[in-house]
């Protein structure tokens, strides 16, 4: 990832560390770079494949590689995941994401997690309600 995504990344996420996450913690592979924010059991990651994505995971238990960015989330044992979601279906009818022209707002991927983030705070917590199903067929 080179130093302009990182210093992105980190103006629309570093309010993470206020809550008590850590990171940014860096990973890089052949075809991805990614970021982890880590807090106990909960996972925000960030990852650029050509675009950025953000998801967040809820693990069984602290993973104290994780925790000090030794290794990424793809080296977490599946059975050791409880919950991961695509930051995005917070807003199903992309009313947040329509709400920026790209034109105007070169880094609005990440202003859009980020935002999505901050309005849906308890899912820090982690309360996954708003990822469900039901939830978001009646809201």
């Amino acid at each position: 990832m080179f130093i302009g995504s990182l210093i992105q990344i980190k103006k629309h996420f570093d309010f993470l560390k206020q809550d008590g996450f850590s990171g940014p913690n860096n990973h890089e592979s052949s075809d991805t770079s990614s970021i982890n924010y880590v807090k106990e059991t909960i996972i925000i990651h960030i990852v650029f494949t050509g675009r950025y994505w953000c998801y967040i995971y809820k693990t069984k238990r602290p993973i104290d590689s994780i925790l000090t960015g030794q290794t990424n989330v793809e080296s977490i044992p599946r059975n050791e995941i409880i919950a991961c979601h695509e930051i995005s279906k917070l807003d199903s009818k992309r009313r947040i994401w329509n709400s920026v022209l790209m034109d105007n707002f070169p880094d609005k991927p990440l202003w859009y997690y980020s935002k999505l983030i901050n309005q849906n705070i308890e899912i820090l917590k982690g309360d996954f309600r708003k990822f469900s199903f039901l939830y978001r067929l009646f809201h």
